[in-house]
């Protein structure tokens, strides 16, 4: 059997009668991508009768026999990632209902044209998003946005946007001046029309959707914290703050996470993040660094007015007060992130082996993380014990499951010190937490990690830092973490996250 481009054979085939078969996502992806191309005679076949019903006015699933009764020319099959064994299911039982090689035809679904759709169809729902803007009526509300905020992402705990919502939400409060202070709640659930099965990116276009009645209330001033939700409310001509939290630009921070975006997705998700900062009263980042970052990243040039920082603050507390390590002749280093080269785990493990050459101590590595690089980590631990003798060996604990938020409070009270060697830095809340606990701390020395740094309270890892400096740090290691204490207090407290906020809020009402 032959595979092919459905992006070539669209237009041979563009006037016959087209049956797709089946109703999945692959069936969905191919009668839309025909649909959007102007194939006008469509038709979705499955065997499954629980999904036979119409798409809309003009198009429907149904039988087989419906498609033998509409003189189809053409029959499509695709699945997705080329399920071969289902491929030839398909192509057997249409043989044997007298179908001719000739009328078949297997769309090819590992050449990327699946992601390259799902970015043009999102990118044009959101440009036909008509506003007639209104002039504002008294500002009665606050409205927090975060990507699909729903219920139960108040239950969560962690960095990324849920946790900057929950963070704006616990720490605002309900009310600033009078305004009542809400988050913007999306369903958990919503209904997929077959035509939009295939779309990854569908919950953008049903967030977009979902906002339409939210800001024809036309009574609230906004803070958003992802570039979807921020984009609506610029098509929507609303007046909103974006807060940036990414890692880079969006497509970066995507591909960190294992995305592999094709061009034409890079395109679409950098004219989003473009429109969220063109449009809003002003952009603001957790860090200076974070800003940094983004600027190295981004595709091509784009002008916005420089912020102060919008600095994170913790926001769920230690319940109990644990026991430290009391082994003067161990050190004990924790660490908490992803297995992903932007956050460094795999620097770490020849940090951790300098540590104990320089000092003398045995070394104990506790790391709650998962991700790509945990293979290599463990590898590369396991390659410089391999050259030491057994008793110096570091021993460690890779903890790649989710574990309650205080169970890493517990950790970080036992150990002796926060470790990161982040390679790229936005503002880290588990080195808050881990100031808060007043802990001594060791970072790299890149941007972002160094505004934690503000009274030389921090050993920040460079090529200039010498053995005798960690040998230093080690020994005062009790008198850094009381600073660490003072710093967090100072800078990055409740209080002062509210002071920074409210100076904000109050511009946006002007």
């Amino acid at each position: 059997m032959e595979f092919m481009d459905i992006r070539k054979l669209y237009k041979e085939i563009r006037e016959k009668r087209i049956c797709v078969f089946g109703a999945g996502k692959a069936g969905s992806a191919m009668f839309s991508y025909l649909k959007m191309h102007d194939c006008r005679y469509l038709f979705v076949a499955d065997n499954d009768v629980n999904k036979h019903g119409v798409i809309n006015a003009e198009y429907e699933i149904g039988s087989f026999e419906k498609s033998v009764e509409m003189h189809t020319d053409i029959y499509l099959v695709g699945f997705l990632n080329n399920d071969m064994e289902k491929v030839k299911s398909v192509i057997d039982f249409l043989y044997n209902r007298g179908i001719s090689a000739e009328q078949i035809k297997c769309i090819d679904f590992q050449l990327g044209w699946v992601n390259d759709f799902c970015a043009e169809y999102t990118e044009k729902e959101i440009k036909k998003i008509k506003v007639n803007v209104i002039k504002k009526k008294n500002i009665a509300r606050i409205v927090l946005l975060g990507n699909l905020f729903n219920e139960d992402s108040q239950k969560k705990v962690g960095g990324g946007t849920t946790g900057a919502v929950n963070m704006q939400r616990i720490l605002l409060g309900n009310q600033y001046k009078g305004l009542h202070i809400e988050c913007m709640m999306f369903p958990k659930n919503w209904e997929t029309s077959f035509a939009e099965l295939f779309n990854k990116y569908n919950y953008i276009v049903f967030a977009t959707k979902f906002l339409a009645s939210e800001t024809q209330k036309n009574d609230a001033i906004y803070i958003s914290n992802d570039v979807f939700t921020a984009c609506a409310l610029a098509k929507y001509g609303q007046k909103y703050i974006f807060l940036y939290h990414g890692q880079g630009d969006f497509v970066s921070d995507m591909n960190a996470f294992g995305a592999r975006l094709t061009d034409r997705e890079k395109e679409f998700i950098t004219y989003v993040e473009k429109e969220a900062i063109k449009y809003s009263y002003k952009t603001f980042f957790p860090s200076r660094g974070a800003r940094i970052h983004f600027l190295n990243t981004i595709n091509g040039v784009i002008d916005f007015e420089e912020t102060p920082p919008l600095y994170n603050s913790i926001y769920d507390f230690p319940v109990k007060n644990y026991r430290k390590n009391s082994n003067k002749n161990k050190l004990v280093f924790f660490s908490v992130g992803q297995m992903t080269r932007l956050k460094g785990m795999d620097q770490i493990p020849d940090f951790l082996n300098r540590v104990r050459v320089c000092t003398g101590k045995k070394i104990h590595w506790i790391v709650a993380a998962k991700g790509e690089l945990k293979e290599d980590v463990e590898s590369r631990i396991n390659d410089i014990n391999a050259t030491i003798s057994e008793h110096q060996r570091i021993v460690y604990e890779i903890i790649d499951y989710v574990v309650d938020h205080q169970k890493i409070y517990q950790l970080m009270a036992e150990c002796d010190i926060y470790l990161m060697l982040h390679r790229i830095s936005v503002f880290d809340f588990s080195t808050l937490e881990a100031m808060y606990m007043g802990k001594p701390i060791i970072l790299s020395d890149v941007a972002g990690n160094d505004e934690f740094n503000c009274d030389n309270n921090i050993l920040m890892v460079n090529k200039d830092l010498k053995d005798s400096d960690i040998a230093i740090f080690i020994q005062n290691m009790d008198v850094y973490g009381k600073k660490n204490r003072r710093v967090y207090d100072a800078n990055f407290s409740d209080s002062k996250f509210r002071e920074r906020y409210y100076r904000i809020i109050d511009e946006l009402l002007e």
